[in-house]
């Protein structure tokens, strides 16, 4: 090629095209987007981030991490991660095989037609003439290049079965409707358990880019920060001070006056989207914390510690909220509670654990004998024939202690909000042991933390205080003449 100024030029910009990501995102932003690009300082870090993954990559190194990046959005990582960084790579390596996926197909799709638009553009065609897309594979959900590089879309509910990577990039596996809901959390986190690791060209070299707002504690960052391993977080919230500092400290100097992004989220912006959004869904999209740091349904720095009962105890009950699986997700949890003469309210104990079925009810038992009969039992008797039948074995087993039987009736947030409003006004005491800690924390992210068992067990436990009239169904049965089968046979338990 003859040196010329032209030829120069067109050189030293697919040099430093190659050198880096953000200069190349940068340069060919216009393709895709139709406003101007604002170019804030935390671009070039997730750009940097992602530089360095595809790099190792490239160089086929062993993997030294998977990249979990969490992000406000509308600051451009869709932009980021799945329109620009697969047509940057394929200049350096254009047989590098990737899987994206979104939270839905349309999005997912919508993604990869942007990033093919770049590559077929007339500028990235100008200056890197050598990768083309293959016209006999260039549909939305599966195109490849002439080299055997490949991109293949999906969603986190969707198995890409016959297809592997050497770079999987996940966009936002889950809209903020999807992470109310258990199952749908357990089925995407699941997807990342089980389908992901199987989809990968080489298990030692190939890595996964996670970039998502944070919507839970137990949404995939959430999830993959308490189970997965060599993994690399990027926390970027949208403002940091007041208690969010929590960010690598070299990326603490891109604020602006504690800003992420002074001009897309000035401070006007973000305070408009605390009332928009509400509390919770700020805290998890905006700051990055999947439960608000000024707390949520409960306050609970309004608890009162005390090492002695401040008053005269007049009711005292332990309320259990039974699961059944040892080892599972969910735990049993029996909460200890009193009402005090003052009517005040004080939380005793708290135990909790992941027991099977058996071991629960001798638990339960053990534990129904060291409170003593001076204090009720309340169990939860859930819907359905299941429901019954495991209330009425544990009414069976607690024979010659009272016992009552809670129906819960509304969600468990509607349920709580009794308690809770105690609590907030610091009519609440706990008595001061080793499960203050988790018992506390419990309460401070609910209803969006990953356990929910001590709250159900403590808002059972003041229902019972606080009503009356409830049926004693150890006492009736215990001065019955019929049998305890044929008893509880010849009622319905509430």
């Amino acid at each position: 090629m003859e040196i010329n100024k032209e030829n120069l030029e067109w050189s030293l910009f697919r040099e430093k095209c190659r050198r880096s990501f953000h200069f190349f995102f940068r340069e060919f932003w216009e393709v895709c987007n139709k406003e101007p690009l604002v170019d804030a300082p935390h671009i070039k870090i997730l750009c940097d981030e992602a530089q360095e993954v595809v790099k190792r990559i490239i160089r086929r190194e062993k993997k030294q991490y998977d990249l979990i990046i969490n992000v406000p959005p509308g600051t451009s990582k869709s932009n980021i991660f799945s329109q620009s960084l697969e047509a940057w790579a394929w200049i350096l390596d254009p047989t590098l095989q990737y899987i994206t996926a979104s939270h839905s197909m349309s999005l997912a799709l919508s993604l990869a037609v942007k990033s093919k638009d770049i590559i077929l553009s007339e500028k990235y065609q100008h200056y890197f003439p050598e990768v083309k897309i293959r016209y006999d594979l260039k549909g939305k959900q599966w195109f490849s290049n002439t080299a055997g590089g490949y991109r293949y879309s999906c969603t986190p509910l969707i198995s890409p079965i016959g297809r592997h990577a050497h770079l999987i990039v996940v966009d936002d596996p889950m809209n903020p409707t999807e992470s109310a809901s258990d199952a749908m959390r357990n089925s995407i986190n699941e997807w990342f358990k089980s389908t992901l690791p199987t989809r990968v060209v080489n298990k030692d070299v190939s890595a996964m880019i996670l970039v998502m707002q944070r919507l839970h504690q137990e949404d995939p960052s959430g999830f993959l920060l308490e189970n997965g391993e060599k993994i690399r977080h990027i926390k970027l919230p949208g403002k940091i001070g007041d208690g969010l500092d929590c960010i690598p400290s070299e990326y603490s100097r891109i604020y602006v006056d504690g800003l992420l992004d002074p001009v897309r989220l000035s401070q006007e912006v973000l305070d408009s989207l605390r009332i928009k959004m509400g509390q919770y869904n700020y805290a998890g999209q905006i700051d990055q914390e999947p439960v608000p740091r000024e707390g949520g349904l409960f306050s609970p720095e309004k608890f009162k510690i005390v090492r002695t009962l401040p008053d005269r105890i007049i009711k005292v009950v332990r309320s259990w909220d039974k699961a059944g699986t040892e080892g599972g997700g969910c735990n049993t949890a029996g909460v200890k509670m009193a009402e005090l003469a003052n009517h005040q309210y004080i939380v005793l104990d708290s135990i909790h654990g992941q027991w099977r079925a058996e071991k629960r009810e001798a638990i339960i038992l053990q534990t129904a004998e060291l409170d003593g009969k001076g204090t009720k039992v309340v169990i939860e008797q859930e819907g359905g024939s299941g429901g019954k039948e495991s209330a009425e074995a544990t009414v069976r087993n607690l024979r010659g202690f009272t016992v009552e039987v809670d129906h819960p009736v509304g969600h468990k947030e509607m349920r709580a909000e009794p308690f809770a409003t105690q609590v907030n006004i610091g009519n609440v005491y706990l008595l001061e042991g080793a499960w203050n800690k988790e018992y506390v924390e419990e309460l401070r992210l609910f209803p969006r933390g990953k356990f929910k068992d001590q709250v159900d067990a403590s808002s059972q436990a003041f229902s019972s205080l606080a009503k009356k009239g409830r049926i004693d169904y150890v006492k009736m049965m215990n001065q019955s003449e019929k049998s305890p089968d044929d008893f509880l046979n010849g009622i319905r338990l509430p």
